[in-house]
């Protein structure tokens, strides 16, 4: 992220020392210039290219070490976003939101692939696997049905695991 905003000259120390050497010997040299301002579009261009919310992205900036924002412009941005401005400002940008629907997909299928994966190693029982399929809404009958058809079905046996097993 701080890449990202020194692209575009934020974030950045306001003093840049320089030395010149020649031969006289070295000369330092100091440039200043204001700190320039975070302002709202930087936030939605950075959501963007980064494929998170808008308010993700201005709680990271806010968090940082050091702050690039204050608590006052915080509260200010997100307001702002609070209001819509956010989505108005990203349309006229052109930038398309993102496909949330896609990404909870891709979510959902790496974590039941790791639930699976948990039950046919014998980590969790069969019970913890409904449990957890039912968590991204998955119904227990397609839970049965896909199970069976792995050869992996509940066997009607209550597995314990004892500390040290």
């Amino acid at each position: 992220m701080k890449e990202f905003l020194g692209y575009r000259g934020k974030g950045a120390p306001s003093r840049a020392s320089r030395e010149i050497f020649d031969e006289e010997g070295v000369t330092k040299v100091q440039k200043r210039r204001p700190p320039r301002e975070i302002h709202f579009y930087d936030i939605v261009e950075l959501a963007h290219h980064f494929k998170v919310s808008r308010i993700a992205a201005l709680y990271r900036i806010r968090n940082m070490r050091p702050p690039l924002i204050t608590d006052e412009r915080l509260n200010y941005l997100r307001e702002l976003e609070e209001r819509g401005r956010g989505k108005d400002l990203a349309d006229l940008l052109g930038l398309e939101e993102p496909d949330h629907r896609e990404l909870r997909l891709r979510f959902r299928r790496y974590f039941l692939s790791l639930a699976f994966e948990a039950y046919c190693g014998g980590l969790i029982t069969y019970s913890k696997l409904l449990e957890l399929a039912e968590m991204v809404e998955v119904s227990p009958e397609a839970v049965s049905r896909i199970a069976e058809e792995l050869g992996v079905g509940d066997d009607g046996e209550l597995d314990v695991l004892l500390p040290g097993e």
